[in-house]
């Protein structure tokens, strides 16, 4: 099983004169796609017990996925409000008080029997409280599982760029998948070569690099695959990301597996297989307006 531990909201879109509300979330987009690819996964967040809350939930159930650890709790779901430049998302978050944000320890599991993957990411591991309680929870859950992180920047909802650089270099040591965007990198302040060769020096066995059309790169310990991307019509990024997560990881699970010691010893022509899932999934995701995500159909 793979948990996804981390936000769900709601993304509102301007729509005319007014806004249209889409379920939406990073770690929760990965893992309806994980479910809908047929790979058990289970949502681990506190979640609202307003409309929107229910709406998350519900949706959860109809993808698959398992909310055996998801706690209801008496704070409103966080919202984003979400602006299209040329096809690409800026966001603007309202989550004061939010059931995303308000995380505690006691509202996450102490363990989770036959975890296979563990990931994390996302702006639930840059607003506090939640971010501390996930970053314990990560740490602790690495004993056990692989540990998958995404950060997923967001450079304006950060207000202290070194302490959450530290953050997240601090949890790479315990973490066997890095996913990251051009973007994420250019915010390191470092190339895709540089970030497989600080980051693969420890625990960690794979590094994934997106890059918009011009595809994907993946490395790990015994070399480098770059994947094309297909030629589609873009119609927005929403939930890309998100997708080709949910994607790599159904590909690795499927092309030598999740295991720590799969991981580091995974060939080039699996990771390839992988990468390949990743990159069909997000294919399909950016052809439909918002986080529209795919079935196998």
């Amino acid at each position: 099983m793979i948990i996804c531990c981390g936000e769900a909201l709601v993304d509102l879109f301007p729509d005319g004169d007014g806004q249209r509300a889409i379920l939406g979330g990073s770690i929760f987009n990965t893992a309806r796609v994980l479910a809908r690819l047929g790979v058990p996964s289970a949502y681990v967040s506190p979640v609202s017990t307003d409309r929107h809350g229910d709406a998350i939930v519900d949706a959860l159930n109809k993808s698959g996925v398992s909310d055996v650890f998801v706690k209801r709790v008496d704070r409103p779901t966080a919202l984003a409000h979400v602006t299209l430049n040329n096809g690409q998302a800026e966001y603007r978050f309202e989550d004061e008080g939010s059931a995303s944000r308000m995380v505690s320890p006691d509202e996450l599991p102490d363990s989770v029997p036959d975890c296979e993957l563990a990931h994390f990411g996302s702006i639930s591991l840059v607003m506090e409280p939640c971010a501390t309680a996930y970053e314990a929870f990560a740490v602790n859950m690495s004993a056990t599982a692989s540990i998958a992180i995404d950060p997923n920047i967001r450079p304006d909802f950060i207000e202290n760029v070194p302490a959450h650089q530290e953050r997240l270099e601090g949890l790479f040591k315990h973490t066997d998948i890095i996913k990251l965007s051009d973007e994420d990198l250019a915010w390191f302040g470092i190339n895709a070569d540089e970030a497989a060769s600080r980051w693969l020096s420890g625990r960690t066995s794979i590094v994934v690099v997106t890059q918009g059309e011009a595809g994907v790169t993946g490395f790990c310990k015994s070399g480098r695959v770059d994947r094309p991307a297909p030629e589609v019509e873009v119609v927005d990024t929403v939930g890309a990301g998100d997708s080709f997560s949910a994607g790599l990881y159904a590909g690795l699970r499927e092309h030598g597996g999740l295991h720590r010691d799969s991981l580091r010893d995974i060939s080039l022509a699996n990771l390839d297989k992988a990468l390949s899932r990743g990159v069909e999934i997000s294919a399909q995701v950016v052809q439909q307006a918002g986080a529209e995500l795919p079935w196998p159909a």
